[in-house]
């Protein structure tokens, strides 16, 4: 499996494309904007997108997927809790950066944490983390934990938007960081980082105490 970052959107929202060379596959993680864009450069590339993970319901985390999935038959996954955010500008936040975003789409599958996903390019464990929204939701694919913005280097997800709780956040946080071994840690926003480095150095150790 390799993995590509792309940069999207008006705050600059990492949007992950994991691709299989063998069976000329794709995975995307968080397509917040560019949809059709996107599907064009997989196309070109020769790869077919079968999945679109969502890892929480904010706009800038999902503006691009439905485009994404009318362009390429690409079936969504998103945990259940954040589905009320999708077409409602002030629970997913874009009202409070002055535009009204209708993400347009319904997801194919609904989660709720603990699944184990077999997909195209992998297989990966659903870990719920509510906190940031709450239906907060990192994809661990054993090597590599693509974590929204539960985590990020050398901070944490913001609390003050809809459902955001500080102290979820926390306990979500303490989960990831009692996962066996290390991983490396792809954010919603930022550098990537590392469980190992965050479980050493994130604010979130003591903050709140």
């Amino acid at each position: 499996m390799n993995i590509a970052r792309l940069v999207v959107g008006p705050v600059g929202t990492n949007c992950y494309i994991l691709t299989d060379e063998e069976t000329k596959t794709a995975t995307a993680v968080d397509p917040g904007a560019d949809g059709i864009a996107i599907a064009g450069a997989l196309e070109t590339s020769g790869y077919r997108l079968k999945e679109i993970l969502i890892t929480h319901g904010h706009f800038d985390h999902i503006c691009g997927v439905a485009d994404l999935r009318r362009e390429t038959g690409a079936k969504i996954f998103m945990h259940e809790s954040d589905i009320v955010m999708l077409d409602d500008p002030y629970k997913n936040f874009s009202a409070e950066f002055g535009v009204d975003a209708i993400a347009g789409f319904e997801p194919d599958v609904r989660l709720r944490g603990g699944e184990r996903l077999d997909l195209a390019t992998g297989q990966c464990d659903v870990i719920w983390t509510p906190g940031h929204s709450e239906g907060g939701a990192c994809f661990d694919f054993g090597d590599a934990i693509f974590v929204g913005d539960t985590l990020m280097k050398g901070t944490y997800g913001r609390v003050d938007g809809y459902h955001g709780d500080f102290a979820k956040l926390k306990k979500s946080i303490e989960k990831l960081f009692a996962l066996d071994g290390d991983r490396i840690v792809l954010p919603g926003h930022g550098a990537a980082t590392s469980l190992d480095c965050e479980r050493m150095h994130n604010p979130i150790i003591t903050d709140g105490e």
